[in-house]
């Protein structure tokens, strides 16, 4: 058995900071997806949120701010409370890229399913909570199916076409 283990630790990569937990109060919300807690910054993981500047189509296919509305759902959701977060690693703006609990919630999936952002893959993480904000037009998704909102990335891709 004690062989066996040793074994298993050579083999599979162990990243503490994948393992640390950090809990605190945010202090400050910084856009749709990030926040401070104490001097960390953290991002939410696998989603992706509204940029502030983003639009989404209604069911009429005219243009509100979801990108905005993210930034304040998320300040609703979280500011001044207390999180806990299971940090993963660093992204290229420093930030910790986490997974993070308010009142036991997991604050990336209430996110998704009141429809202030999207599972960064198709088929990972949040899909059942995508499909349920889908379902009840909720956020970004209230428009029509045809009028459907832009995903974050596209949409930061097409800014970047037209060189905004």
């Amino acid at each position: 058995m004690g062989r066996v283990m040793l074994l298993l630790m050579l083999l599979l990569p162990l990243d503490l900071s994948a393992m640390e937990v950090i809990a605190g109060r945010v202090q400050e919300v910084l856009g749709g997806d990030s926040f401070r807690i104490g001097n960390r910054l953290i991002r939410l993981r696998d989603l992706e949120v509204w940029d502030r500047g983003q639009s989404c189509p209604d069911s009429e296919g005219k243009p509100f701010p979801c990108g905005e509305e993210s930034v304040l759902f998320l300040k609703s959701l979280v500011e001044g409370k207390r999180l806990t977060c299971q940090l993963k690693h660093r992204d290229k703006q420093r930030r910790w890229i986490a997974l993070c609990r308010v009142d036991g919630l997991d604050v990336g999936a209430q996110m998704v399913r009141m429809g202030h952002a999207v599972p960064a893959w198709s088929r990972g993480r949040y899909r059942k909570e995508k499909n349920q904000a889908r379902r009840h037009m909720a956020g970004g998704w209230r428009g029509l199916p045809e009028y459907g909102p832009k995903r974050p990335s596209q949409w930061r891709r097409q800014q970047r076409k037209l060189g905004l």
